[in-house]
């Protein structure tokens, strides 16, 4: 008897997993990487171009920059319930370690178990 597969929302390959809420897209290595780049570049602290403590009437950005964070910002941050198979969810943890667990205090802030089911 085979498992129903569904396909995954990001990656659209078939999986057993089942819906959960999950963001319009991934953490995007790619586009963290250029977040961190344009701050290091122009000396400007990550957290003033971009997070919750973001302000960017400290800072000059490109248009173009400022477009694409405010379309990265709208995928990540809409949410709605789809199928996310094991692997991108693990991809998606590990990335958000690397990039956004650094601002918490402690590592028992967030504590996300995946199963592989697949």
């Amino acid at each position: 008897m085979g498992r129903n597969l569904r396909t995954c929302a990001w990656c659209y390959k078939p999986t057993s997993m089942p819906e959960v809420f999950a963001a319009d897209t991934p953490l995007l290595e790619w586009f963290e990487d250029r977040i961190d780049t344009y701050c290091k570049t122009n000396n400007i602290d990550r957290k003033i171009l971009w997070g919750a403590e973001s302000d960017w009437n400290k800072v000059d950005i490109p248009e173009d920059l400022e477009a694409e964070l405010l379309t990265y910002d709208e995928l990540v941050s809409s949410v709605s319930r789809k199928v996310i198979c094991s692997p991108c969810l693990k991809q998606d943890n590990k990335l958000w370690i690397k990039y956004y667990n650094k601002d918490f205090d402690s590592d028992d802030d967030l504590e996300i178990k995946i199963e592989d089911l697949s």
